[in-house]
């Protein structure tokens, strides 16, 4: 049986290699340069895709925004586990705490994804620059960070927090603890797949027809 302290350090590893490395470079090596009105590839394009645009929302600056409170729960999850003094027998009452407030902006950014796919998939065949940019950029990580990543994550908070729950020492009101975060990050992964499969027909104005 797994003990709680083996997974309290499973969890550390993965929530600073989440906040650290997935979306670090999900934002400074990405979002960040995309969504450059000035210097991104995506402002380059002369060619108009849509000649009616109903949306003048740039979504890499809405999914961004997504991410940082994401990326600022994470940052304070880890912050918790990290504490010298945290009783790994209390997981389920920081977890309780945090994924209900994970919820809401996970939906969000995932109501954004599927546009921007759709949109960089639209420049990627008529950008020369975008594909320039991709070539050098790594199209298969920028894919997996945008995509992958957030939900591999955190289905192993759910993978986690069931080993947890098999434990010895959990107290009941623990376990309820455990147990209501374990519904929000069900709440959560089936917002996140509703928002995938919707369809998205509003167009995207491109960075390169902004006045």
């Amino acid at each position: 049986m797994t003990s709680s302290k083996t997974i309290l350090d499973a969890l550390i590893v993965a929530e600073r290699k989440f906040v650290e490395n997935d979306l670090n470079t999900l934002v400074e090596k990405y979002l960040i340069p995309l969504s450059d009105e000035d210097s991104s590839p995506l402002a380059a394009a002369t060619s108009t895709l849509e000649n009616h645009h109903h949306a003048e929302e740039n979504y890499l600056h809405n999914v961004s925004s997504s991410l940082n409170i994401i990326k600022n729960l994470h940052k304070f999850t880890l912050s918790r586990l990290e504490k010298s003094d945290l009783d790994p027998n209390t997981l389920g009452a920081l977890f309780s705490t945090v994924t209900s407030q994970l919820l809401a902006p996970y939906k969000q950014y995932y109501t954004s994804v599927p546009k921007i796919m759709n949109y960089l998939q639209k420049e990627k065949e008529n950008n020369e620059s975008y594909r320039n940019w991709l070539n050098q950029n790594d199209e298969a990580t920028l894919n997996r960070l945008l995509v992958e990543a957030p939900q591999e994550h955190l289905k192993f908070y759910a993978q986690q927090l069931n080993e947890y729950l098999k434990t010895t020492t959990i107290s009941q009101e623990e376990k309820s603890h455990v147990e209501s975060s374990l519904d929000y990050l069900k709440k959560t992964m089936e917002a996140i797949v509703k928002a995938q499969h919707e369809k998205h027909h509003t167009p995207i104005r491109r960075l390169s027809e902004k006045q």
